[in-house]
C-alpha cells in the first residue's frame, strides 16, 4: 500500500512528516543508499476474475452462433455431424469450442428460426433465408 511505502521512505529519511502531511527532505544526500520504490502489481480479484470469464464465454456463445449462420448460409443443408466438425475447424484459429456449446446454438439457432430441421430427419439441417 501507499502508506508502506512512504514508511520505508521515512525509515531512509528521503521524506519529513511536517504538519501531518508527507514532504520530500532537499537536505537528504548518500550515495550509497539505493532508493527502490516498488509498485505493487494490483492482482485480478476471484469476481473480476469470474466476471471476465463469464463475459468471454458470452462473447464465444455469440461467435459460434455467427459461424454456425455462416456456414449454413454457404452450405443450405447439412448433417449434424458435418455441421459440428465444420465450425469446430473454423472456429480452431480463434479458440477451441466446446461441442455442448455447438449444440446449444444450433438449439437457439432453430429457435431463432435461422435454421431448421429436415422434414423426416432429426439430424439434418437446413437454412432459413
Amino acid at each position: 500500500s501507499v502508506k508502506a511505502q512512504m514508511d520505508n521512505l521515512m525509515r531512509m529519511k528521503l521524506f519529513k512528516l511536517k504538519d501531518g502531511a508527507y514532504a520530500l527532505n532537499l537536505e537528504w544526500s548518500y550515495k550509497k543508499t539505493r532508493v527502490k520504490i516498488d509498485q505493487p502489481i494490483k492482482s485480478e480479484t476471484k469476481a473480476e476474475s469470474d466476471k471476465t470469464h463469464k463475459d468471454v464465454e458470452d462473447d464465444r456463445k455469440l461467435v459460434v452462433q455467427a459461424y454456425l449462420v455462416r456456414i449454413m448460409k454457404m452450405r443450405k443443408q447439412m448433417k449434424h455431424t458435418l455441421l459440428i466438425d465444420e465450425t469446430i475447424k473454423q472456429l480452431r484459429e480463434r479458440f477451441k469450442p466446446k461441442v455442448s456449446v455447438i449444440k446449444r446454438s444450433i438449439d437457439l439457432l432453430i429457435e431463432k428460426e435461422y435454421i431448421r430441421r429436415l422434414d423426416g430427419t432429426r439430424d439434418e439441417y437446413a437454412y432459413v433465408a
